[in-house]
């Protein structure tokens, strides 16, 4: 392939203020012939760059296409997993609360049985107590009794 054009770069003026690059163009003449070599490359060049930008373009919308839909079911995923732990969770609360509140019955029952038993032992020690109390009452009369008796006696 021939060139069809020259380029020249000439310094035309240069002063202590300022210096200008002038550009001047010396085109040659071309032939049809290879004017048409020229084009006809040119379109071939731009033809294969065309194909590998659009074979690139596909496989860029293929790989697009497989990420999308890797997203859209890690994304279902997700939420399946964000809502069995909620699930789980949730069902975790519950038997806690449901332990917690079977605890708190059985002290309950516990407390109530226990309050019983304090009652009915108290009850006992209290009858014990008053008896013992006559008792010792009782003792104490007859032996204030036999000590009067004594003394009268004297």
């Amino acid at each position: 392939m021939k060139n069809t054009g020259e380029a020249a770069f000439n310094i035309v003026e240069t002063n202590q203020f300022k210096a200008l690059t002038h550009l001047s163009l010396k085109f040659r003449e071309a032939n049809d012939q290879t004017l048409k070599q020229y084009l006809a490359l040119r379109l071939s060049d731009e033809k294969s760059t065309n194909e590998k930008l659009r074979i690139r373009i596909d496989g860029l919308e293929d790989t697009l296409s497989m990420k999308s839909n890797e997203l859209e079911k890690s994304t279902v995923d997700l939420m399946r997993f964000q809502n069995d732990r909620d699930k789980t969770i949730e069902k975790l609360l519950l038997d806690e609360q449901r332990k917690l509140s079977e605890l708190k019955q059985t002290s309950f029952e516990r407390e109530t049985t226990l309050q019983k038993e304090f009652d009915r032992e108290k009850k006992e020690w209290t009858q014990q107590y008053e008896n013992n109390i006559r008792e010792l009452q009782a003792r104490i009369d007859r032996i204030s009794k036999e000590n009067s008796d004594l003394t009268s006696i004297k």
